[in-house]
């Protein structure tokens, strides 16, 4: 049995899980963090476990690879929250006990999967720290732009001194939600290119923020690594004023283009090599390349999507999934 830790709408998985059942393994099972209808059995003991999901019973020995593509909190909603009546703190300092069981419960399965079960991706490695992440990066010998983080005007004034050209964007995931109940609604966060005059605008004290050199790109590069091979992806978004400073606002009306790109060797390496440092089999990079085509690490998302590269660039990404899991399986079979 093939299992992938998923979430309901992610189409990749969808794309992963046909190839796998055209390449004959019928056997795989997608566990959604999101299925909230979905009623879950736990079985535990030391070192061993089976659940029920959907009606399906899984043992631990029947796994035979995962794929973390997403969502490994599929526990969510199994410790049910109370309420406690005239106890509004109590109530909230026992609901937040409560997710601290749910978040140990998962970590120690996890660590069972994945001391037990060969696997693509990490339970605990979705969500990497992008400061950490750079300042690895630069240690392996990749260009990174300069940043700084200051939570006061004056320090915002400083910075602007010295890089009179900045851009800022979230030091974590950026945000990113669909309104559930207003289902028009989105609301999401980008790069976006700072104006000098606006610090006049800002408080004496600010929350700490990340400022960035600006990179005047030449072009942007997607890598998607899967287990030590590089696949690769110009974005040719320098041209257009509304994805010049963050591809993502994409334009409907008259698209990047999207090319297949080929990484020069030593930057290849340097990848591979920060990927082994941080213990990871498979992720999505992104690149900048500048006017004087020096290439910039900018962050590694080890969850990113990579349809966006398959289909332009005919890599049939979603096959090199399915095969390499179908490996990880034959090799515990074995």
């Amino acid at each position: 049995m093939i299992c992938i830790f998923s979430t309901s709408l992610d189409q990749s998985t969808t794309e992963v899980i046909r190839w796998l059942h055209y390449l004959g393994k019928k056997d795989v099972i997608r566990v959604n963090y999101n299925d909230r209808n979905i009623r879950i059995c736990l079985d535990i003991t030391e070192g061993q476990f089976s659940f029920k999901w959907n009606e399906k019973l899984v043992y631990l020995n029947d796994i035979e690879a995962v794929w973390y593509r997403k969502g490994k909190n599929w526990l969510c909603d199994q410790f049910f929250s109370v309420t406690v009546e005239d106890r509004a703190s109590f109530t909230s300092y026992f609901n937040n006990k409560l997710k601290n069981e749910e978040a140990r419960l998962t970590e120690y399965l996890h660590y069972i999967i994945e001391n037990t079960v060969p696997a693509l991706g990490s339970s605990t490695k979705g969500n990497l720290n992008k400061l950490v992440v750079l300042a690895m990066a630069k240690a392996t010998g990749l260009l990174i732009p300069d940043f700084y983080i200051t939570n006061y005007r004056e320090g915002v004034e400083k910075v602007f001194r010295q890089l009179p050209d900045l851009i800022t964007k979230s030091m974590s995931d950026g945000l990113y939600l669909f309104d559930t109940i207003e289902k028009s609604t989105g609301y999401f966060s980008y790069t976006e290119k700072l104006n000098k005059n606006g610090t006049t605008l800002l408080p004496e004290q600010i929350s700490p923020s990340f400022l960035q050199k600006n990179i005047h790109k030449k072009y942007e590069v997607r890598v998607f690594f899967l287990e030590n091979t590089c696949y690769s992806m110009a974005i040719l978004s320098q041209n257009d004023e509304q994805t010049k400073t963050d591809y993502r606002k994409y334009n409907e009306k008259k698209p990047n283009r999207y090319v297949p790109y080929k990484l020069p060797r030593e930057l290849d390496q340097k990848i591979k090599l920060l990927f082994k440092k941080l213990d990871l089999n498979t992720g999505s990079v992104d690149l900048m390349i500048d006017q004087q085509d020096n290439a910039y690490f900018l962050e590694i998302n080890p969850v990113g999507q990579f349809g966006m590269l398959s289909d332009p660039c005919n890599y049939f990404l979603e096959k090199q999934v399915a095969l390499h899991l179908l490996h990880h399986a034959r090799t515990r079979t074995n």
